[in-house]
């Protein structure tokens, strides 16, 4: 398990975990689950056994580096480097392999531990502030007012203690457990209003309520407020009348 600051691994504007303690500690120590997304080689089509990398949402990130409970770490081309640098078939000068005549030989040469490498540098590589991962490339979220505005949100359900995952599915941005999704089912969903001045229809208030009774959990509106950054909430829940 890694000590100190979780490595991140970014690359395309996405970060993943690969060590697998350092996902159990990021969900026993830190409430941050993500999503695993390796599958069995031979059984490609299966997504019940999934294993590392966790990709993170990249609120997540964002939620940890600014905690300093992670580090943001590019993965430079030289990361899957080989510490065996050559494997090659003994070859007499003439050309003619030295199979034909004294059986099979290999001449392997070994490198030095990956650490006495310029390219395994980690403090190179690493970054512990989202200012400097963007300076160097390799990280610009957020970037947009709404951007802002989901890691303000995302933020203030996590310091409640709360536990987040993909709302997609049910409406909205975040599902939003009261401890691990091990454990629990979602009791709410929220959705995100970036800021005060944003309009809201009464349908979609209405779309809301009713999804949000459908599948059984409240719907949250979480309005960000930029100046002030306060986090305001709104539930809706379906009602009869009469």
């Amino acid at each position: 398990m890694t000590e100190g600051p979780i490595p991140l691994r970014a690359s395309n504007k996405k970060a993943c975990v690969w060590d697998v303690d350092d996902v159990a500690r990021l969900r026993s120590c830190h409430g941050i689950c993500g999503m695993l997304t390796a599958t069995l080689p031979h059984l490609s089509q299966q997504n019940i056994f999934l294993g590392v990398p966790l990709l993170l949402m990249p609120e997540e990130v964002v939620f940890l580096v600014q905690k300093g409970l992670a580090c943001l770490r590019k993965i430079s081309a030289h990361d899957n480097h080989n510490t065996v640098f050559d494997v090659q078939h003994g070859q007499d000068p003439s050309g003619t392999s030295k199979a034909t005549l004294t059986g099979v030989t290999y001449t392997v040469h070994i490198a030095a531990p990956s650490s006495q490498l310029e390219w395994y540098w980690q403090s190179l590589y690493s970054f512990t502030t989202l200012a400097s991962a963007r300076e160097a490339g390799i990280w610009d979220y957020p970037s947009t007012p709404e951007e802002c505005a989901r890691c303000a949100v995302f933020r203030d359900l996590r310091e409640k203690g709360y536990y987040l995952g993909i709302g997609i599915k049910f409406g909205g941005n975040y599902l939003v457990y009261p401890g691990d999704a091990l454990h629990y089912h979602s009791h709410f969903v929220a959705s995100i209003i970036p800021s005060p001045r944003t309009p809201l229809c009464p349908m979609e208030i209405v779309a809301h309520g009713r999804l949000g009774t459908g599948t059984k959990k409240s719907h949250l509106l979480r309005e960000w407020d930029e100046g002030s950054d306060v986090v305001t909430c709104y539930s809706i829940e379906w009602a009869g009348f009469g």
